[in-house]
């Protein structure tokens, strides 16, 4: 039986920072595609009983939280949020599937990691160019620091291998 390897403390942050990205662009998604506005609609034609002013409200909270916050991606899109949407609810299943992964040791998941923090690294330049400095300074930290471990602690790299 081959010997089984500890998982470094650094990985399992990484895994739990994953998760948290997984909620927030599973919400962002959900949003934004205005999947709440659909759910709750459907909800209303199979009986349940929904209020109108519900639904609409449901549809304009996700409009103003994109025209608000990603002022840039509302002018792109011309208001077609359901993009947006579709594109946050593939960001999450991706973050739920590299943090899944990354616990297992599969060393192409460290190379795939490192690959979306310094995607996720742009997202933040754009972000700084728009405005959102907070926004931009949490990209750099975050996704900076996740690449540096994932690249050159070595505790990383022999857990890793395959």
């Amino acid at each position: 039986m081959g010997k089984v390897q500890k998982i470094p403390l650094g990985v399992k942050l990484i895994f739990f920072l994953y998760i948290l990205f997984f909620v927030f662009y599973f919400f962002f998604g959900a949003l934004f595609s205005q999947l709440i506005f659909h759910f709750a609609s459907l909800m209303m034609s199979s009986g349940v009983p929904v209020s109108e002013s519900v639904l609409s409200s449901a549809s304009d909270i996700s409009l103003i939280l994109v025209d608000s916050f990603f002022p840039f991606l509302a002018y792109v899109l011309n208001s077609n949020y359901i993009y947006a949407g579709i594109l946050g609810l593939l960001a999450s299943l991706i973050y739920l599937l590299i943090a899944l992964s990354l616990l297992k040791g599969i060393s192409f998941v460290r190379y795939l990691a490192i690959f979306y923090s310094v995607f996720e690294l742009g997202i933040g330049v754009s972000a700084f160019l728009q405005g959102g400095v907070v926004s931009a300074i949490f990209h750099f930290i975050v996704h900076g620091a996740i690449i540096i471990y994932l690249s050159f602690s070595t505790k990383v790299r022999r857990f890793f291998v395959n």
